[in-house]
């Protein structure tokens, strides 16, 4: 939900552009994150753009070319419905040259995950 720009915010403060695309979809008051209108408040109220959309099969996100110097996807690969490419490929046309791209995801090797395996 956003939880590394908020972060980041804090860091850097209000000139960097920071934005954020996500589906929203799992925010719930049951959710231990909350709901999707909280945190979307908070990260509008923080100055971070938001962008509530799913990355489907087409992962057209509505930004120009080169717009981003720096472009994070973490936790993201394992939900996509598409082929995981598609979005490395629109991550390249959004990134400016020299730009960076940090991805991360769950450590499937992690012990709790291996224990949690064995125990179903």
């Amino acid at each position: 939900m956003g939880v590394n720009l908020l972060a980041l915010r804090r860091l850097v403060g209000p000139d960097p552009r920071l934005c954020l695309v996500d589906r929203f979809v799992e925010y719930t008051e049951e959710n231990r994150m909350g709901s999707a209108e909280h945190g979307i408040g908070l990260l509008e109220r923080a100055g971070i753009e938001v962008v509530s959309m799913d990355i489907g099969p087409e992962c057209a996100l509505p930004y120009p070319d080169a717009a981003f110097q720096v472009i994070t996807i973490f936790d993201v690969v394992e939900h996509l419905s598409a082929h995981p490419v598609r979005l490395l490929r629109e991550a390249r046309r959004l990134l400016a040259p020299g730009g960076v791209l940090l991805l991360s995801g769950p450590n499937a090797f992690a012990l709790m995950r291996r224990v949690k395996l064995l125990l179903g």
